[in-house]
């Protein structure tokens, strides 16, 4: 098994499954070998200014208040605080960070050892890798299905970006670690609530913080470990991937609004009849009406008009940029601003996500009947 290292901060018993289909789960780093290196990774991560520093100290301390608080509710906590206690700041927090693991079919440990082996022979370099390898398609697939159960558990509202609780991407992070200020900033989200879960499960960043978000992970695990086992497996991973690519690799966002509705349009819309219809049009009003239908069922408080009203609006955006019409962009954003919208493609974007979240969550519930709806 190989890993990733994950948002979330908490001390678990043992590993629990995410994903069974695809050999994922959640664990706290076990051999010394991890611990180690996860200790590392934290040391590097404060040896670098950044306005969430902390001394191991305040560290020690937090992690201290964290430890007394969740001890009384949790019975392996109390272990563990027992367990770590004359051991160092970077290592108890080390040992209490969450790292998602994949299956690598052993060869992390295989690359190692040839590596030491060619070092001993006075040769040093580093390994291409290429695509289809198991460290390669799998880290990337464990990547993709984060940003998938990322957006479904998600509680920043409208404020949600496509982001992922995958605190670090890089599948070879371990070879060569190096500084990253992401750490301080979340140890420094896991203090403010460290003492304070009650208030922690009304926050909106609530779903980067493990205590409040576990049964939501394992519930929605479920949800798609069951459609994973089904026909739809690759056309789910293949959305995974999109939203990944959305979420994380893509920074225009006129692009990432093109991926995001791309991803709608898979879900709903079948081809049209050629020697019909005005195609584009076909595609819109396929897409206006199916995508209006799920995310109403999802939520009957939503105005249905007003979110077809929207779609159709969005998917002109949409096609604005898809034919290079920038002279529709630029109207378009000039009258959002008119109506108050600071960031109009921002704003677009996050109903987006939205949208896609209700799709998606009726998708995972009844597929056959989403297929139904696409084929209609």
């Amino acid at each position: 098994m190989n890993f990733l290292i994950t948002d979330y901060i908490y001390p678990i018993r043992e590993k629990f499954l995410l994903s069974e289909n695809l050999g994922i789960c959640f664990d706290n780093p076990r051999t010394d070998e991890e611990v180690e290196a996860v200790t590392e990774y934290i040391r590097q991560a404060y040896s670098i200014e950044s306005a969430f520093q902390y001394s191991e100290k305040a560290i020690n301390q937090a992690l201290q208040e964290f430890l007394s608080h969740y001890s009384q509710k949790d019975e392996y906590i109390s272990e563990f605080r027992n367990a770590v206690s004359e051991l160092s700041p970077y290592e108890i927090l080390a040992r209490m960070w969450i790292v998602a693991r994949y299956d690598d079919g052993g060869l992390h440990d295989a690359l190692k050892k040839e590596g030491k082996e060619l070092a001993e022979e006075g040769h040093y370099g580093f390994f291409m890798l290429e695509d289809d390898h198991p460290i390669v398609k799998n880290s990337r697939q464990l990547l993709d299905y984060c940003h998938l159960v990322s957006l479904l558990i998600h509680t920043a509202q409208d404020y949600y970006e496509g982001r992922s609780f995958i605190l670090d991407a890089n599948s070879g992070w371990f070879q060569e670690i190096k500084p990253n200020h992401f750490v301080c900033i979340q140890f420094f989200m896991f203090t403010a609530f460290s003492g304070e879960r009650e208030v922690a499960e009304k926050d909106d960043t609530r779903w980067l913080y493990f205590p409040a978000v576990k049964e939501r992970l394992i519930e929605i695990g479920k949800l798609i470990d069951n459609l994973l086992n089904s026909k739809a497996k690759d056309k789910l991973l293949y959305v995974a991937s999109l939203l990944k690519n959305a979420g994380h690799d893509i920074k225009e966002d006129k692009t990432k609004l093109v991926v995001l509705v791309s991803i709608m349009e898979l879900l709903l819309t079948h081809n049209p009849k050629f020697d019909r219809y005005n195609v584009e049009d076909s595609i819109n009003k396929q897409f206006q009406l199916k995508a209006a239908t799920l995310i109403y069922l999802n939520d009957k408080s939503r105005n249905i008009n007003h979110i077809k009203a929207r779609l159709n609006e969005i998917y002109g955006l949409r096609s604005s940029v898809a034919h290079g019409d920038f002279k529709a962009i630029t109207k378009y954003f000039e009258t959002a601003k008119k109506k108050d919208e600071k960031f109009p493609i921002g704003t677009v974007i996050g109903e987006l996500y939205i949208y896609l979240r209700a799709i998606i969550t009726e998708y995972l519930l009844d597929d056959n009947f989403v297929d139904f709806l696409k084929d209609g």
